[in-house]
């Protein structure tokens, strides 16, 4: 398992690749140009802590978002993960690639954490 420490909403997260990446096969046994693409299952730990250390309950947690794109830094429009109490999501109908993902809480009052660093390269 991958894990990224270290995050900020005000708070710290712990995201973990689970060890499903999962080729979708389509109807010639998988032969390149795979229809679907792939899967990715992450898992994660909810925060417990904000950036100025002070503790944050799971009730003051709104979502989360996840952020993915084939650059560093650069990522295409979020998962929302709105379920407050998720501890997990899947990704589907990935082309194969290298894949730079990072995370994102949100609280009750609407405020985005900081993305989670280390950022998690994933590469199918």
């Amino acid at each position: 398992m991958i894990h990224l420490r270290e995050f900020n909403l005000k708070c710290l997260l712990a995201l973990a690749l689970t060890s499903s990446l999962a080729a979708c096969s389509g109807g010639d046994g998988g032969a390149a140009g795979v229809a679907g693409g792939a899967s990715v299952a992450l898992s994660w730990d909810a925060p417990s802590l904000r950036a100025d250390n002070t503790p944050l309950n799971s009730e003051d947690i709104a979502g989360f978002r996840i952020y993915y794109g084939f650059e560093t830094g650069v990522y295409q429009d979020p998962v929302a993960i709105n379920n407050p109490a998720a501890t997990q999501a899947q990704i589907s109908n990935l082309p194969s690639g290298t894949y730079f993902v990072v995370m994102t809480t949100i609280d009750s009052e609407g405020r985005e954490s900081a993305w989670s660093m280390p950022e998690l390269e994933l590469s199918f």
